[in-house]
């Protein structure tokens, strides 16, 4: 039997405000209208130049993009985009569901971390289609029917996922890098859009929707470089990777064949970029609040704080930037498993959104 989940009290230092536990806007210092007064045709315009740029790389440079944008920008946009999501979103969370997702996370984490061979990928989908159930478990205690509904669900997903694990990581891999289209619309709010806004809107449905899809379709192939010969690619960020194939195959369906590797690494290289842009630029640049609510949630953990943690992820970043250039396959695999926290955030906020949303 399913016991009662307690009433959602936020956890110790965890903000106040954001997306409330009945899914409305607690915002007091910031509404839906202020939010998108912040995105004018200069947001615009930069977004654009930015759009167009990635594209170029994407096309004639898609692995050394992919590559050099990971070694300069893979620590940091960990570090902005959980600075932001826990300063937004701390009421989600009660005591309990913090905590258990805080081990959640942390189990993935050491899994990543130990040379468990075949066994690792598996044992990672259970742990995080377990953390899944656990928090609809803490959410839904007191609607049982609807968390059989949702437990049913997450049930026939990890189903699905053990038996096809290699299709299962490609899909995350590559969906990772279009989940900050679900905070940027959030973020906006609802409401009438001014015209920099529907604009703003369309260029990320263009850059996470669109343009993969008419890649995908091949209309780009006559720009692409190095279709028909993309493991053979001789920029340095090659040499750098030294198993150029293997990480062609990690973004790759089983069976799939060098034309859709060569356009599948460059929706890889553009979605990267942009997830790197919203996260590292879009999201720092609005949200002075989120990094208050951050600092006092850090505050009320007794753990490092604004220019002390920024100083540590900094001195994070050189290491494994360091580790990757010298033996880039035991960097990335340590950078991989430090970033299964903020990855697999995303899956268990969702969810959260999913579940704590209601119609006004």
């Amino acid at each position: 039997m399913v016991a009662r989940a307690q009433p959602a009290t936020s956890a110790p230092g965890l903000p106040s405000f954001g997306v409330g536990a009945d899914g409305r806007r607690s915002d007091p210092a910031r509404a839906p209208a202020e939010i998108r007064g912040l995105v004018g045709w200069w947001q615009v315009a930069e977004l654009a130049a930015v759009v167009t740029v990635g594209l170029g790389l994407a096309l004639s440079l898609p692995l050394a993009t992919s590559v050099f944008a990971l070694l300069l920008f893979g620590v940091l946009h960990n570090y902005f985009e959980l600075r932001y999501v826990v300063g937004r979103f701390g009421p989600l969370f009660s005591r309990r569901l913090f905590e258990a997702t805080l081990l959640g996370l942390t189990v993935v984490v050491v899994l990543r971390l130990l040379p468990l061979g075949g066994w690792g990928r598996p044992l990672e989908i259970v742990a995080v289609y377990g953390l899944l159930a656990v928090t609809l478990v803490l959410r839904l205690g007191g609607r049982p029917w609807l968390l059989a509904a949702g437990l049913g669900i997450v049930a026939l997903a990890l189903v699905a996922s053990l038996a096809y694990v290699e299709h299962h990581f490609v899909v995350i891999t590559h969906l990772h890098n279009v989940l900050p289209l679900v905070f940027l619309w959030e973020w906006l709010g609802q409401g009438a859009p001014t015209p920099s806004v529907r604009a703003f809107r369309g260029l990320h449905l263009t850059w996470a929707i669109v343009l993969p899809a008419l890649l995908l379709a091949g209309l780009f192939d006559g720009l692409m470089s190095g279709v028909g010969s993309v493991l053979a690619d001789w920029t340095p960020a090659a040499r750098i990777v030294g198993d150029v194939d293997g990480y062609v195959r990690a973004m790759t369906p089983p069976g799939g064949d060098t034309l859709l590797g060569a356009r599948l690494l460059a929706v890889f290289a553009l979605l990267q970029l942009l997830h790197y842009y919203v996260w590292c630029r879009f999201f720092p640049s609005v949200g002075a609040v989120e990094v208050g609510q951050f600092n006092q949630t850090m505050l009320g953990l007794g753990l490092p704080r604004g220019r002390t943690l920024t100083g540590l992820v900094l001195l994070l970043a050189g290491l494994i930037f360091a580790l990757m250039w010298a033996d880039f396959q035991r960097g990335r695999s340590l950078y991989a498993a430090l970033a299964g926290y903020h990855a697999y955030l995303e899956y268990t906020l969702l969810l959260l959104f999913v579940v704590s949303w209601r119609r006004a």
